[in-house]
């Protein structure tokens, strides 16, 4: 049995209702786990016949969120969750190509099977991690694949496994949570499988800027903090990197921070990132 799970937080309710109808009759059910949205009656409203709606009340973060969720589906006997950003529209036959995949690739150890990611803001495909010589370098998947990392969107995760490996971790507020449980599963001796044919559509960021020939995906200063500080603060907290993967890891944390710093309205706050990182941070940030 395949579910689908989302987590919202205040979402686009048109790009949210196409994304619920992209997958109503892909899957038994859809489970939404909200996390304290300001708009959660019109989620309510367009929520589909086979959907539950799982009211958190504040947010706790994605991490904590998609356990819920998971927790939820483990009672009702699923095997399978196609994990989905609430603005991610999936092609009508996913489901079915994931079963294709799953028929040709199966393998015990796959904890994941996750798609291409085509974004739509820079009109090309997303890179995915892999580990070579240590470190975390970026590729263009063209052929089927085993990834070090990937983002949560599009991923058909196996509940058996997810609850082997002990789920995500809830320390990591927004940003890179994914990332982090594509470490431990593969820490662990499991693999992410990324195939071809599995597609998604993806909003990386807001908007995108061009400076100096290179294109930048405008977010919130906020999100600039949790994935500053998360990068920064995970590099040098995680068991499942090795220390040079480690090292470059914050390293992009201090790129990000120099990258991002003058295009930022509240630059303070991108200060207290490193700042927070460097201590370790990673929980939700309390502004008072």
């Amino acid at each position: 049995m395949i579910d689908a799970l989302i987590v919202t937080f205040n979402p686009e309710i048109e790009r949210f209702t196409f994304a619920l109808k992209s997958l109503e009759s892909q899957v038994s059910e859809i489970i939404i786990v909200d996390n304290g949205s300001k708009n959660y009656d019109e989620i309510e409203k367009v929520k589909t016949k086979n959907s539950v709606l799982i009211p958190l009340n504040d947010n706790f973060g994605n991490a904590y969120a998609v356990n819920r969720g998971f927790e939820y589906a483990e009672k009702q006997g699923v095997d399978f969750i196609i994990l989905s950003d609430q603005d991610t529209v999936f092609n009508a036959d996913y489901a079915a190509n994931f079963e294709k995949v799953f028929e040709e690739k199966h393998d015990e150890k796959i904890a994941a099977y996750a798609p291409i990611v085509f974004d739509e803001n820079i009109n090309n495909t997303l890179y995915v991690g892999v580990l070579k010589s240590n470190r975390i370098k970026n590729v263009v998947p063209e052929k089927a694949m085993s990834v070090f990392q990937t983002i949560a969107s599009g991923m058909v995760i196996d509940c058996k496994i997810f609850q082997k490996a002990g789920g995500m971790n809830e320390d990591i507020f927004v940003d890179m949570f994914d990332y982090e449980w594509c470490w431990k599963v593969n820490y662990l001796g499991y693999k992410v499988l990324v195939s071809p044919k599995l597609s998604i559509n993806h909003k990386f960021g807001d908007k995108i800027i061009n400076v100096l020939g290179k294109q930048l995906p405008l977010r919130s200063d906020l999100r600039y903090y949790y994935g500053i500080r998360n990068a920064i603060a995970l590099s040098l907290t995680t068991k499942y990197l090795p220390k040079k993967g480690r090292f470059f890891l914050f390293v992009f944390g201090i790129e990000y921070f120099c990258g991002y710093f003058f295009l930022a309205k509240k630059k303070l706050l991108l200060l207290k990132a490193v700042i927070d990182g460097l201590k370790k941070k990673t929980g939700k940030l309390i502004i008072s």
